[in-house]
């Protein structure tokens, strides 16, 4: 018997955008992949900012891209050396559930709990899950 496997829905982690009916916590972004293959990023991941383009947090670095500046809207393949046009949660009024943020792999807890501090910061809340 075959498997089905359901894409993530946005609703699965952004759990409220108060005060933003005109989906004011949004905008369009452009995401880069400098590395040598295809990714995947699943909605909920963790973003940093690098030149005018948004990438993947790198909790490690010294350049920025360890500031998290927004939690990508939508799960999008991204080219090898290139860029893919989406959107993202960029500032609140937003609650988002914890549980379906992603991280860059290999982060620790305390490199999770300062991207979602910076969220914070932002207006964007991260909640436990019910």
């Amino acid at each position: 018997m075959a498997t089905l496997t359901e894409l993530q829905y946005v609703s699965d982690w952004l759990k409220g955008e108060t005060e933003s009916p005109d989906k004011y916590a949004r905008d369009q972004i452009v995401v880069s992949n400098a590395g040598g293959a295809d990714v995947t990023y699943p909605g909920g991941l963790t973003l940093a900012k690098s030149g005018s383009n948004y990438v993947i947090l790198a909790p490690g670095a010294s350049d920025g891209t360890q500031n998290t500046v927004a939690l990508l809207g939508a799960t999008v393949t991204v080219p090898a050396g290139g860029t893919v046009n989406t959107w993202a949660i960029t500032r609140g009024n937003v609650i988002v559930e914890d549980v379906n943020v992603s991280y860059p792999a290999g982060a620790t807890t305390n490199q999770k709990n300062a991207a979602i501090a910076q969220l914070a910061a932002l207006g964007i809340i991260v909640r436990r899950s019910a």
